[in-house]
């Protein structure tokens, strides 16, 4: 009876080092899995950002980290825009938009929140009042105001048949808007998560060495030098 009893008492002891052990697993496992999150985060800003010209130009571009581009999916009165940004504490435009008809804006994030634009970005093209957000960069970061913006859509001209273009571009959730004779076409990404695809798809495709050019349909307020 006694050596039964010690028995159990060991294996008690054991079961509870073993639980105490793996909480601590567990609270390491979130601990780094914050840590990643984090630095995921901030690693937007110190990336870089480019499209390709031709022969593999690299054409710079700056994350302007204070604004996003929001696309609504139908058009909108100034009180429904207002209503939709009031949503986000995180956006800083208030006040009365003027009684026009808006189909799309751009959109200024708080100087606090601006550290959590990826995430941003993600909770807004979850929301089905909007086709997609992207970020806002410049060509030239001495002038922020000088907008340029990689829009759900790909402009590009393949070096390949077709049928070998149609299924390449199948692997990435594209479909055709336009084509023409030259060959050229218009993509228009199916789904944006964290309004970073337009700039990673294009470059992506590019990249297959099967493209004459390839880049997002950018809406900008002036020309690259």
């Amino acid at each position: 009876m006694f050596r039964h009893g010690f028995c159990w008492g060991q294996t008690w002891i054991l079961i509870r080092y073993l639980m105490k052990s793996l909480k601590l697993a567990l609270l390491l496992i979130v601990s780094l899995v914050l840590k990643s999150c984090e630095k995921e985060q901030s690693d937007i800003f110190k990336q870089e950002y480019f499209y390709y010209s031709f022969n593999y130009e690299k054409i710079p571009l700056y994350l302007s980290g204070s604004e996003v581009y929001l696309a609504f999916n139908k058009t909108r009165s100034g009180e429904e825009v207002v209503q939709f940004l009031e949503k986000y504490s995180f956006l800083s435009d208030r006040g009365q938009f003027p009684a026009i008809s808006y189909k799309s804006l751009i959109s200024r994030i708080n100087e606090s929140d601006t550290i959590n634009l990826r995430e941003i970005l993600i909770q807004l093209n979850r929301d089905t009042a909007l086709s997609y957000a992207v970020p806002v960069f410049t060509f030239d970061p001495a002038r922020k105001s000088a907008f340029c913006i990689p829009t759900n859509e790909i402009t590009c001209k393949p070096l390949i048949s077709d049928d070998s273009f149609k299924r390449l571009i199948s692997r990435y959730n594209l479909i055709i808007l336009e084509s023409r004779p030259d060959p050229y076409y218009l993509l228009k990404i199916n789904k944006i998560v964290t309004g970073f695809e337009p700039l990673n798809i294009s470059n992506s495709l590019y990249q297959t060495d099967k493209f004459y050019y390839c880049t997002p349909d950018f809406i900008s307020s002036f020309e690259p030098l």
